[in-house]
């Protein structure tokens, strides 16, 4: 149960770093962010996410690494993931995606290479062949994606109206899925340090669309009509961004949070802000 845990977890940190606006140039990017974020899970600490980005003006990277320990060390899980690629057309355009995870139980990894938006190679690592008893994988699936972390740039970077209506097309190695979030109301956020932004929130439900390459089972119907997936994103205009601040899936087990501790932003003008709830 811990492992699907993992699993979601995982599946949260896709949805990471939104850049708002829609006239925005990579010149406008932030040159560098770094977060770190607390794991819960049914109420317990079980781990932190590291977030990094750094961008020029044409092209980009994204890291990202959790650690999660849990059930007094009985179960330890580790997963890094990393993606680059250039600005094309005021998009990100993913060159190479990889996600790495190891337990104490196994391990695995996949590879994703990339042109002109098309996935050209894809290598998972232990091999799991597709059956009949998945939804078949089509060519047509592999292009006009992005990996995990890209997906997030690409769509928000042309998205107008409301940072909730959005919607995320992803293949992660095996699967091709949407997640679209959807608007439902705002929080007051409270800081331990003023960071001079502003002190609301958007609160959005996010909802897991399977489209190929998934088996049918119990996990993915739980997923796809789970209705209680929340996001809490930040506004930060001076830096032309929303950040999570809150991510809250509910599981079979419990309920999988991962919480803000820490973001750093250096925006394109060079300037410094510190957010610390």
């Amino acid at each position: 149960m811990i492992s699907r845990c993992c699993h979601v977890l995982t599946f949260t940190c896709f949805i990471f770093f939104l850049t708002l606006g829609t006239d925005l140039r990579a010149a406008d990017w932030p040159t560098e962010i770094v977060a770190r974020y607390d794991i819960s899970f049914a109420g317990f600490h079980v781990g932190s996410f590291d977030f990094r980005s750094s961008a020029n003006s044409n092209e980009y990277s994204l890291s990202g690494e959790a650690n999660i320990s849990a059930i007094f060390g009985a179960f330890v899980w580790t997963g890094s993931t990393y993606s680059h690629g250039r600005t094309r057309h005021e998009k990100p355009n993913p060159a190479s995606y990889v996600f790495y995870y190891r337990s104490n139980i196994n391990s695995g990894s996949v590879r994703l290479d990339f042109m002109k938006g098309h996935i050209v190679r894809s290598d998972v690592s232990p091999y799991q062949p597709y059956t009949n008893q998945h939804v078949p994988l089509h060519r047509e699936h592999m292009r006009d994606v992005y990996d995990p972390i890209s997906a997030v740039m690409a769509l928000t970077r042309s998205a107008r109206g409301h940072p909730c209506q959005q919607r995320l097309p992803i293949f992660d190695g095996k699967q091709r899925f949407d997640l679209v979030l959807i608007p439902n109301g705002r929080k007051k956020i409270s800081e331990e340090q003023p960071s001079g932004q502003p002190n609301f929130a958007h609160i959005c439900k996010i909802q897991y669309v399977p489209i190929a390459g998934y088996q049918p089972n119990s996990q993915i119907d739980y997923m796809a009509n789970n209705s209680n997936m929340r996001i809490i994103l930040r506004e930060i205009p001076s830096a032309k961004l929303l950040v999570p601040y809150e991510v809250r899936i509910p599981t079979f087990a419990g309920e999988a949070v991962l919480s803000s501790r820490k973001v750093s932003i250096t925006t394109s003008q060079h300037r410094r802000i510190a957010l610390i709830p």
